[in-house]
């Protein structure tokens, strides 16, 4: 079961019941119209990847396929990103946002 969390800010918020992926938030591009944004993926296994100037249409195939995994392999992984696994704060932050949409 994916769960799409809208909040009053700026970012969208998914979360997954997958083996591989637990929660991406995306954050749209005012500069772009709205039609690319930040995309930071969180997986099971712990690993955080920030991925910048992600179609809209991409983040949205995501937080709506059948298996987030593949759609992430097939449409995602060969992007450009950042591993941000190692900022503590950040992958703390995500799983407080999260927490915090889940719970309004």
């Amino acid at each position: 079961m994916r769960t799409l969390i809208t909040t009053n800010h700026n970012y969208f918020i998914s979360n997954y019941s997958s083996q591989v992926l637990q929660l991406s938030v995306f954050t749209p591009d005012a500069d772009s119209e709205y039609e690319t944004g930040d995309l930071i993926v969180h997986f099971t296994n712990g690993k955080t990847y920030y991925y910048p100037t992600v179609k809209v249409s991409v983040w949205m195939g995501l937080s709506q396929a059948e298996s987030a995994g593949k759609y992430f392999n097939a449409h995602i992984r060969g992007l450009t990103y950042q591993n941000v696994s190692d900022n503590d704060g950040l992958v703390d932050a995500l799983k407080d946002m999260a927490d915090l949409g889940a719970s309004v």
